[in-house]
């Protein structure tokens, strides 16, 4: 299959998921612009701050007679282009936007994707069966309450629809992650800055858009340096010593956005988000929670339904073998 013809199907990929929505709010709902796009796209509480920063007020209050100095707390990478592009274009650029992201994010997976099967057609194919899976386990769901069906859906929904500004930005990231890990071996041998200063700046792209994949590809890094270094690890630290203090300094310069946040945000507006002191006895609880629910039976019907399909893979995939 032609690249011309792969991006023509996810061409068409996009469109068909977007296009609906919008072409019925517009035949069937006579409502402004303004309102058929906070129906459309979810997570309209990052809308205020969208039009807020757009304006230049970095501590909005929302309140007539009250004002707050310090700064609203924000995933800034994640609206960074949404806040910019409001700015001139105005509501339009949530819609153009919306498509010019989600098409950015199907080049993406279908890139990361094709890197395990190695084959246009069966990776084209896969890409289809996502989408064909989530519309059809919406309509199921529409009348019937499976508790099942239901986590499988919202799984595939949070990851692969266009919520803003995840998945619809941090999506992007997160499968060009994948696809730069694929690498990871080779460009370890002898580091190569160029690869790996992108990779720290992902990561402060996660810390600055959704701070639970900071933290999951951080220790995936980390164990992939224990499996291909092991014993040789502080040794390569090491002798690396100087690119890696290059590496640190950059990735702490790129979150200097978040620094900022956390050392000038607004207790308040954090608070409300769920970010709070907890005490040590409330930890210990929440910790006994996280444990126990690993044990839980839709805890391991995951892990045996992805044990199923890695030894599939494995199985018919050549690529994964070598």
């Amino acid at each position: 299959m032609s690249k011309k013809s792969k991006n023509f199907l996810l061409l068409i990929l996009a469109i068909s998921t977007i296009f609906p929505k919008w072409f019925l709010s517009v035949m069937y709902f006579d409502n402004s612009t303004i309102v058929n796009t906070i129906f459309n796209v979810k997570d309209i509480q990052y809308f205020p701050i969208i039009i807020s920063i757009s304006d230049s007020i970095l501590n909005p209050s929302y309140l007539e007679y009250y004002t707050e100095n310090r700064l609203i707390s924000f995933p800034i990478y994640g609206l960074l282009l949404h806040i910019f592009f409001y700015k001139i274009f105005g509501i339009f650029s949530i819609i153009v936007l919306e498509f010019i992201l989600h098409l950015i994010f199907l080049v993406i997976f279908f890139k990361a994707i094709n890197k395990i099967f190695n084959d246009f057609k069966n990776t084209l194919l896969f890409c289809f069966l996502i989408y064909f899976l989530i519309s059809f386990l919406n309509i199921i769901l529409f009348d019937e309450n499976i508790k099942y069906l239901k986590l499988f859906y919202e799984s595939l929904e949070q990851n692969f629809t266009t919520r803003l500004p995840r998945p619809l930005f941090t999506g992007i990231i997160y499968f060009y992650f994948f696809f730069l890990l694929y690498e990871f071996k080779n460009k370890l041998k002898k580091i190569e800055l160029k690869y790996f200063i992108i990779i720290f700046f992902l990561l402060s792209v996660f810390l600055n858009s959704f701070f639970y994949y900071f933290l999951n590809f951080s220790l995936l890094i980390f164990l992939l340096l224990i499996k291909f270094l092991r014993k040789n690890l502080l040794k390569f630290l090491y002798e690396n010593r100087s690119k890696i203090l290059i590496l640190i300094s950059f990735f702490l310069i790129s979150s200097v956005p978040f620094l900022i946040q956390i050392y000038f945000g607004e207790n308040d507006y954090s608070q409300r988000i769920g970010v709070f002191e907890i005490t040590l006895e409330k930890k210990i609880y929440l910790l006994k929670y996280y444990f126990l629910n690993l044990f839980k039976k839709e805890f391991f019907i995951l892990i045996l339904l992805s044990f199923i399909i890695h030894l599939y893979l494995i199985k018919n995939s050549f690529n994964i073998k070598s």
